[in-house]
């Protein structure tokens, strides 16, 4: 099950950021296994993000005092953990269902809260 939450209107203008160090990523992702109630391995996410910056790709950070006013920003969270039971996984297959990726299941949750609210998903 995919939620939304953290959802908050905030002008036309781009807000101040600031681009996290790896170190502030990797502590991110150690932190967030360990406040996790079902636990979590970090080193996959980490190998990932450490790959992503090695390509060139950076990770922004803007403070909730710097949101425009007029920008609906969104959180995409999964709720549950521990990925599909084995028989929903083999129901699906039993019923030729597409399967999407998760990433693509987070962009669907926005781009249809998007459309739903009429507004613009500006981070």
């Amino acid at each position: 099950m995919v939620s939304v939450s953290g959802i908050s209107s905030v002008s036309a203008q781009e807000p101040q950021t600031r681009t996290l160090k790896e170190q502030e990523l990797v502590d991110m992702l150690v932190g967030s296994c360990i406040q996790s109630t079902r636990g979590c391995n970090p080193e996959e996410s980490i190998k990932k993000v450490k790959e992503a910056l090695n390509q060139g790709k950076q990770f922004k950070i803007i403070s909730t005092d710097n949101f425009p006013d007029d920008w609906m920003v969104v959180a995409v969270q999964g709720i549950g953990g521990g990925g599909a039971w084995e028989h929903v996984i083999e129901r699906t297959r039993r019923q030729n269902l597409p399967i999407i990726t998760e990433a693509e299941a987070n962009s669907r949750v926005a781009d249809l809260l998007s459309e739903h609210m009429g507004k613009e998903i500006k981070a």
